[in-house]
Parts: C-alpha cells; sequence; structure tokens
C-alpha cells in the first residue's frame, strides 16, 4: 500500500504567533475591558455561568493559571474572575480558520499548541509572555472530559510548573461537564460556576517535587460530576441523549462495537438494549433487560470504565489480536484526511473509508490507499466533539481526519491506547 507522503513544505512557512519578537501588545487590554463584560451578561443567561472574583489578583502582577476543561468556551468563562488579559494556550486548528484566525490572533494572541505532539515552541512562548509580564492560562489536559473525570494530565506539567518564578493559580470549574456534555448535540442549563482554588507561589514551589506537583493538579483541577459526595441537580436541555454514540460504543448486553445509537433522550442497541439519558446525568432503564446492566453502569463514566475493562481483557488474547488483523475493529465512511500545517493551514489528502486494525490505521478512497503502521503514530488524540487527531512519528507529520456526521473518534483513540498499552503492537504475525 501506498505511504504518506503529502506536501508538507508549507510547514517551513511563517506561523502565527510564532515571531521572536514581542508578545503582548497594550490593545489585548483594551480588547479584554471591552469584551469581558459583554460575555459575562451571554453567559449568565445562556448558560447560567457565575464566575468568583480572584480578589487577591494583583494586576501588576502576571500569573501562570491551570484549569479543568469542559467546552469550548472555558476561555470565556475563565476571564469572568479576572481583571487582567490572559493569553490562552489554545489547540493550534483554531489557527486555521483563514480571516477569523487573524482576528483571533489580532485581538487576544492565544498560544497555539498540537495536541497529538509534544510542542516545545508553545513552552518557549508561555515562558516569553511570562518575562514581559503577562499571564498565560494552560488546561493541561488538553481536551475536554469525555465522561465527567478530568482527562489524564501529562507527567511534563509539573516540570513546566517548577520553572514559573511568578504564582501559580489553580482554576476549577463546576457542573461544566452536564452543562456541555463534550459528545453532546447541544448545551443545557443547569448551574456551573468557576473559581480559582489554591495558589501556589513562587517559595512554594521550590519546595514541591514535580510528582507532588503533579498530585495536587490532578486533585484540585478534577471536578468529577458523578463523585458520591456531589448534590446532583438538573440540567435541563433538548436532545438530552443525542450523540452518546460518540463516546458509548461497547453494548453492555451483546459487547457489539459501535452498535449503540442515540435518539432524544434515549441510547439504543440492535440488541433491543434501551436506556434514557436523565437531566441530572444519570441513566434510567426503559428495556426489561437494562435494569440490571444500569445497577453496575449508571452514567456515561461508569459506562466508559466497563467498555474499556471489556476491550482490555479482549486484547490480552493474541487471537483476538490476529483476527483483527484482516478484519477492523471499526469502520467508517465519508471520512476526510488531512495533513496539517502547525498553526497556518491543512493540506487535503484524501476522502474515503477509515478503518482501525490491531497492526494499523488504513484509509480507502477510489484512487488511493494510505495505511499507517500503528508502531509509527506517536500519539493519538481527538479535539472537538469527533475530530481525530494523530502523529505520524516516522515521517513528524501530524493527521487529522474529520466527518460531517456523528462518529466516534473517541473510540479509535481508546482502542489505540489499549492497544499500545497491552503490548500487542509488538505482538508477532502468526504463520
Amino acid at each position: 500500500m501506498a505511504k504518506a507522503t503529502p506536501d508538507t513544505n508549507s510547514k517551513k512557512s511563517g506561523q502565527p504567533g510564532l515571531s521572536s519578537g514581542r508578545l503582548t501588545f497594550p490593545r489585548h487590554r483594551i480588547v479584554y475591558a471591552l469584551l469581558r463584560p459583554l460575555f459575562g451578561i451571554f453567559l449568565l443567561f445562556t448558560f447560567h455561568f457565575r464566575g468568583k472574583r480572584f480578589r487577591e489578583e494583583n494586576r501588576r502582577q502576571p500569573y501562570f493559571i491551570l484549569s479543568n476543561h469542559n467546552g469550548a468556551l472555558d476561555p470565556f468563562m475563565l476571564a469572568q474572575s479576572f481583571r487582567q488579559p490572559i493569553y490562552f494556550v489554545a489547540s493550534d486548528h483554531i489557527f486555521r480558520l483563514g480571516l477569523v484566525s487573524r482576528v483571533i490572533e489580532w485581538m487576544v494572541a492565544p498560544i497555539p499548541i498540537v495536541k497529538s505532539a509534544i510542542d516545545i515552541r508553545a513552552i518557549r512562548q508561555i515562558l516569553t509572555i511570562q518575562k514581559e509580564g503577562g499571564t498565560v492560562c494552560l488546561f493541561p489536559s488538553g481536551n475536554r472530559s469525555f465522561t465527567g473525570p478530568e482527562m489524564p494530565i501529562p507527567p511534563a506539567t509539573g516540570k513546566l510548573v517548577k520553572q514559573m518564578k511568578c504564582p501559580v493559580l489553580l482554576y476549577r470549574f463546576e457542573g461544566g461537564y452536564l452543562t456541555s456534555p463534550r459528545w453532546a448535540r447541544s448545551h443545557r442549563k443547569g448551574r456551573m460556576t468557576g473559581r480559582v482554588v489554591r495558589e501556589l507561589s513562587p517559595d512554594e514551589l521550590k519546595t514541591l517535587s514535580v510528582e507532588e506537583i503533579n498530585r495536587i493538579l490532578a486533585q484540585e483541577l478534577d471536578a468529577d460530576p458523578y463523585r458520591e459526595t456531589e448534590n446532583q441537580q438538573a440540567f435541563k436541555g433538548r436532545h438530552l441523549a443525542e450523540y452518546l454514540e460518540r463516546v458509548l460504543f461497547v453494548c453492555p448486553s451483546c459487547q457489539g462495537l459501535n452498535t449503540l445509537r442515540s435518539a432524544g433522550e434515549r441510547l439504543a442497541c440492535s440488541c433491543g438494549l434501551t436506556v434514557r439519558y436523565r437531566p441530572d446525568g444519570t441513566f434510567a432503564p426503559v428495556s426489561a433487560d437494562s435494569r440490571d446492566s444500569l445497577l453496575k453502569w449508571p452514567h456515561v463514566k461508569a459506562f466508559d470504565l466497563y467498555q474499556k475493562a471489556f476491550l482490555e481483557e479482549k486484547l490480552r488474547d493474541p487471537l483476538y489480536i490476529d483476527q483483527h488483523r484482516a478484519r477492523p475493529f471499526f469502520i467508517d465512511d465519508e471520512e476526510h484526511l488531512s495533513c496539517l500545517s502547525r498553526a497556518s493551514h491543512s493540506v487535503p489528502v484524501l476522502e474515503g473509508r477509515m478503518m482501525l486494525f490491531s497492526d494499523r490505521l488504513e484509509f480507502r478512497a477510489p484512487q488511493q490507499a494510505l495505511s499507517f503502521p500503528l508502531t509509527s503514530i506517536g500519539m493519538m488524540s481527538v479535539h472537538g466533539p469527533q475530530v481525530l487527531q494523530f502523529h505520524d512519528a516516522k515521517n513528524d507529520d501530524v493527521y487529522e481526519v474529520r466527518s460531517k456526521k456523528p462518529r466516534s473518534a473517541y473510540r479509535y483513540m481508546v482502542l489505540f491506547d489499549l492497544l499500545r498499552a497491552s503490548g500487542a503492537l509488538s505482538i508477532p504475525l502468526k504463520g
């Protein structure tokens, strides 16, 4: 099969936000002062969001803010708690929107970062802005939560925090996941808040190890809505269950892969299993055979833990892995594959079928076929509800896969991570 070799010379062209000159400007303060109150009104009426003011803020003091991540509007929400402009580290896909991207860059100068690759340039920009007296905010997990708990925070985050010469603020959103589930078709109205939950001074950071810093981040930034201590409240809206199949893809009744479909408030499998998604984020049984299942998997978080455990167990069987070298785990049609140039543009590669096997990710179009060995994929991630992104470490290219119809990019990422963790990618082919 042909090897993926699209033209990526454009990577060396000029890219926004990478200038060696100054990164902070007075216009950012003006834009911030004008837009912050307007967004505050919009967020209050649209999402019932209230950001608690950080009253200890010193406007002449730069800060490094780390926050959990729940929705696309998190930067606008977090900004309601501060009076000085904040430079947000943002996924580089927002820099590929043409004129819109240029306007955003001029107004607020976000720092581009590629999710599926280690990005040293973004770290350099963070440190440069700090030296210029600017406040930077990073969502360290780099991902909105799919299932409720905060996504894993990379261990290298502690090393970055350790380098900070300014106070580090830990900011936590509560109620964000159930307000804007990452998989959902629409947002809901309940009660959402945001506030600084802890401040780490430079002196305190000197006494903490990298491991201790990472433990603090994991504890303070997790806003799991399914904790037993949480008082469940209603998050009302329309089509509450729609596009749950973006995250739930293993049926607990028949163990079918990609057999679950959503409509309105219900999630159902072709085998007959049917559940209703309630405003408090839990499931209610509809079909008789779903009652026992819901005792074990009453919400999205528990359901996801089940499907991961199920796949992990299946991948312990070398025969199962060998079978899926010829038969894909997942098939999706009408997929758009592009090669990305960091914080600049994307180059279309093909449109066709995407398939994940136990040893490769494959794309097929009428006149073209591309195959990426899983051993050469350095990282796989998802941005937005369902855009798949992966880093071809062999050629140092980053690819993006989009679809106009709802489908799960999450399941590709989950299975790739499980295959790598299980050692399955090193199991030799039989025969």
